[in-house]
């Protein structure tokens, strides 16, 4: 292409104005590329588990290290009886270990942007379970449900 070089009125060349023009919409462009934020995909749920607290998931003898006792009860009521230990690992993790001695328990716990999110039924037994609300979180709260 053959661009001509003649001269505008204040001195600049026509070639001068396109390369300028050219790199003006390659800086926006380019600016526009980083300023705009990654699109962000739905957060992560909430994680949970529970097993049988045996062995390595048997309930410690004394507090664990970084944890903070949230509750330690027995309850003994008409639809269950349990009793339990809860800790909890700032902002997000709530680990339980807790007894079942008649009845059905589910361990729960309250995510800030979610609401409560609860473990599945366990039955008669020594049971671990843990929540982990993640991008939910903070953990606020804890609970447990029971049918009998």
């Amino acid at each position: 292409m053959n661009v001509p070089t003649k001269l505008r009125r204040d001195g600049q060349s026509i070639r001068t104005l396109l390369l300028q023009l050219t790199l003006a919409v390659a800086m926006i462009f380019a600016a526009t590329a980083v300023a705009a934020p990654a699109q962000a995909g739905p957060k992560p749920a909430p994680t949970g588990g529970t097993q049988a607290a045996v062995g390595s998931a048997a309930a410690p003898t004394a507090v664990p290290s970084g944890a903070k006792v949230l509750g330690k009860d027995s309850v003994f009521g008409p639809t269950a009886s349990y009793s339990y230990s809860v800790y909890y690992y700032a902002p997000n993790y709530v680990e339980a270990y807790y007894t079942v001695y008649s009845g059905s328990v589910s361990f729960g716990v309250y995510c800030a942007g979610l609401g409560w999110y609860n473990l599945p039924y366990v039955g008669v037994g020594s049971w671990y379970s843990w929540i982990d609300c993640g991008a939910y979180g903070p953990a606020t709260a804890f609970r447990f449900l029971t049918i009998g």
